[in-house]
């Protein structure tokens, strides 16, 4: 008798399983949509904006992705993140994102190119509109 209620416990989850994917799977687009709409804020005001070369021209934009989007804490600095480092974490992005656009200043110096903050935004952005992207 007592191995039947773990087995009818399993067998519940089990049963379950397909509601818990369909609930993950609409997490992952609702997030994605967020995301977007960062990327795409992000984007905007990348080519707008000149090199981020310190930190108070990143928060700057930073700001101002926020108030466009109203996204607030992970759900604006991790798509910013993905975007701009390729990473999941790391340094932080104030950071960051001016060691990225001073390397992308040395175009040409006999080194490696780097592409800047904005030129990454809209690669990533593109990557995100692709038709297969969505799927």
């Amino acid at each position: 008798m007592r191995r039947a209620a773990p087995l009818l416990l399993i067998g519940a989850v089990f049963a379950l399983a397909p509601v818990f994917a369909q609930k993950a799977r609409e997490d992952v687009r609702a997030e994605a949509a967020g995301a977007r709409a960062v990327i795409a804020v992000l984007a905007d005001e990348l080519a707008s904006a000149g090199p981020l070369l310190d930190k108070e021209s990143f928060r700057a934009v930073a700001t101002r992705v926020r108030e466009k989007t109203g996204a607030k804490g992970k759900a604006l600095f991790h798509p910013i993140r993905l975007a701009l480092t390729g990473e999941q974490e790391g340094l932080e992005l104030d950071l960051a994102v001016p060691l990225i656009e001073s390397g992308a200043a040395l175009r040409g110096a006999g080194i490696r190119s780097v592409s800047g903050a904005a030129d990454r935004a809209a690669a990533f952005l593109a990557e995100l509109e692709k038709p297969d992207a969505h799927a």
